[in-house]
């Protein structure tokens, strides 16, 4: 007899809990992430990495970063690009929607393949599309 309430019991808990993630799932909001698949600059200039997302609702919070093919990631605290990246404010990230990145002082070093990754709250996605730099 004990048995037959403990299996009940165990499907009662495996329904609430298959309810609640579809809840969850329900609720959850689709993000996009976009970028253009390549960018040019020439040694010594400027390039601005684009990478835009889209979402059904107003984000509160979020943040995003750039990695380099390296897996350096693309910041002014890193030693490839001390000094030379201009990130867009986190006040326009939100409102505007776009996680774009300016590099300045071109190297050969910055050619290859960026990733822009995208986190909204309680989303997180990476843009597989791959912006390439040519220099």
């Amino acid at each position: 007899m004990s048995s037959w309430l403990e299996l009940q019991n165990d499907l009662l808990s495996f329904f609430v809990l298959v309810l609640v993630l579809i809840l969850l799932v329900s609720w959850a909001q689709p993000l996009i992430v976009s970028q253009p698949s390549s960018a040019e600059g020439t040694e010594g200039g400027t390039v601005t990495l684009h990478c835009s997302f889209n979402s059904t609702s107003m984000p509160k919070a979020g943040s995003y970063r750039w990695v380099k093919d390296s897996g350096v990631e693309v910041k002014n605290t890193t030693q490839e690009f001390m000094g030379r990246v201009t990130p867009i404010s986190d006040e326009d990230f939100l409102s505007e929607r776009r996680a774009n990145v300016e590099i300045r002082d071109l190297r050969r070093y910055d050619a290859g393949m960026y990733c822009c990754f995208i986190s909204v709250c309680c989303f997180f996605l990476g843009s597989f599309l791959l912006e390439n730099i040519r220099i």
